[in-house]
């Protein structure tokens, strides 16, 4: 009986666990948590995810690209005259501690040129480079189209 509670409690501790580390990746002190992206009807889409700086030393995004993509880059939206504008920003600072989320409506990497239109469960390759920590290559999960983020990890 012990050891069935045992087993038991090891399956639902590695069953909890098991899908956040699937979706999370390091390099250096940095952590990318969950990539995910939109579903698109068109050649042009979002990625998303959260990065956190766990190390003692600032450190910057410079870059991010995808093998499905004809450019990648780090986007913001900001509403102007009522109006939604997106621009890209260039490198984005993480200071020591720093948590950046990229999310509909805010920051976001932008795809343009895509191979084809992102369809609802399969992967997406985003290969980010930092300045201090190095380059990584993560796998975004594509959700619906209209997704609000990041819920089926």
């Amino acid at each position: 009986m012990r050891l069935a509670r045992t087993v038991i409690f090891a399956a639902g501790l590695l069953a909890a666990t098991a899908p956040a580390r699937a979706h999370d990746y390091k390099v250096g002190a940095i952590v990318i948590e969950r990539p995910w992206a939109r579903a698109t009807p068109v050649k042009v889409g979002g990625a998303y995810m959260t990065i956190r700086n766990r190390g003692t030393a600032p450190d910057r995004l410079l870059k991010v690209a995808s093998p499905a993509a004809e450019k990648a880059e780090i986007h913001e939206t900001r509403i102007e005259d009522g109006m939604a504008m997106m621009r890209a920003t260039g490198a984005l600072e993480l200071e020591p501690g720093a948590t950046i989320e990229l999310k509909p409506g805010g920051l976001h990497v932008m795809l343009m040129g895509l191979e084809r239109p992102l369809e609802e469960g399969e992967s997406l390759k985003l290969v980010l480079t930092f300045e201090k920590a190095g380059t990584i290559e993560v796998e975004a999960t594509v959700e619906k189209a209209g997704a609000p983020g990041g819920h089926n990890h």
